[in-house]
């Protein structure tokens, strides 16, 4: 007999593959897949929020104004945000941040907003719950689903995790996401990777299958450096931008550099991803950027922010990966990311 958590899942699913944008078809494999994941494995336990600024006097007076205000001030919310988590941390930080959401809780770009910055501060629960009320109001976005697996795996849920991955991957989605399912599974790979030989892990023999499945479809096992951008708001135009140690500069108009590196499609009209990939890196610097050519501003005047993840020796012994979450201000402006020094 179904728990009711996995009940609630299953019935999820179910209203998914009916959904207008969603094209999903349940292989028999991912229905094996949920029949082996343990039923408290469906429930996600949101830890509280432990603020060090409680009382009223520890507050801005324009912050406290902001709140009574029916009106929504972005920037005013967006500032108190910025200088609890310099003063106290991240959970202050969201917990001020959480009032975008609070004032307008059908907004599911505010949801969208505060869940990458969520994710970014590491605060990984919150951001699952966040990337989870955006998806019911606008299930046909894929980059969402990938979003939420990443929340997942990391507070460790991994047999969660992967349902969410492979919806990611075995969906069709619209022709605007550009190359979705391939960086989705690229990075859905990096996961696979890393369970497949991990002890007393339960789904580590079904790790070990999908792993070689996803290898043999996109004939890739490693690369010195991968980067992959996606961001936060519909109909924006962001474009990623590598120079290589030679000046040669990596993007939708050059695709391909001398060096090998390589440039996934431009994707024009919202949240991505687009990726860039290595095989075999040079020494040198690598500086990553992002171009901002255009944005939808929406009533509630939402930033638009770039979730960016760094790998290098992708699929190695020696892998390590970081995240950044940049603020882009400004139409047509370049923005730094970070820059690599590689020896």
């Amino acid at each position: 007999m179904l728990g009711s958590a996995k009940k609630k899942f299953n019935s999820w699913l179910e209203r998914l593959m009916l959904t207008d944008g969603v094209a999903l078809v349940i292989p028999a494999s991912m229905k094996v897949l949920i029949d082996k994941i343990p039923e408290e494995k469906f429930s996600v336990k949101q830890k509280g929020l432990f603020c060090k600024a409680v009382l009223k006097n520890e507050m801005t007076v324009g912050f406290l104004d902001s709140l009574l205000d029916p009106r929504l001030d972005y920037d005013n919310i967006v500032a108190e945000s910025k200088r609890r988590f310099y003063k106290y941390g991240s959970d202050d930080a969201l917990k001020a941040l959480s009032s975008l959401v609070e004032k307008n809780p059908g907004n599911s770009v505010l949801c969208r907003d505060v869940a990458y910055s969520a994710l970014g501060w590491g605060l990984n629960e919150q951001a699952y719950y966040l990337f989870k009320r955006a998806l019911e109001a606008r299930p046909y976005e894929p980059q969402t689903y990938l979003a939420i697996a990443k929340s997942l795996a990391n507070i460790k849920n991994y047999e969660l995790a992967l349902l969410y991955y492979e919806i990611a991957v075995t969906a069709k989605w619209d022709d605007r996401f550009g190359e979705f399912r391939r960086i989705a599974a690229l990075e859905y790979l990096n996961l696979l990777n890393r369970l497949k030989g991990q002890k007393g892990f339960s789904l580590a023999d079904y790790a070990q299958s999908r792993c070689k499945t996803l290898k043999g479809e996109f004939k890739k096992d490693h690369a010195d450096l991968m980067l992959v951008i996606s961001w936060n708001t519909d109909n924006t135009d962001i474009d990623l931008h590598v120079t290589e140690p030679n000046g040669e500069e990596c993007y939708y108009q050059n695709r391909n550099t001398k060096i090998g590196g390589h440039m996934t499609k431009d994707v024009t009209r919202g949240y991505g991803p687009e990726m860039y990939v290595l095989d075999d890196a040079e020494e040198g610097e690598y500086k990553v950027e992002v171009k901002y050519y255009s944005r939808n501003r929406n009533r509630a005047s939402t930033r638009t922010k770039v979730y960016a993840t760094i790998y290098k020796n992708w699929g190695k012994e020696n892998e390590s990966v970081a995240t950044k979450v940049v603020t882009l201000k400004g139409s047509k402006e370049m923005h730094d990311i970070i820059t690599l020094d590689l020896d």
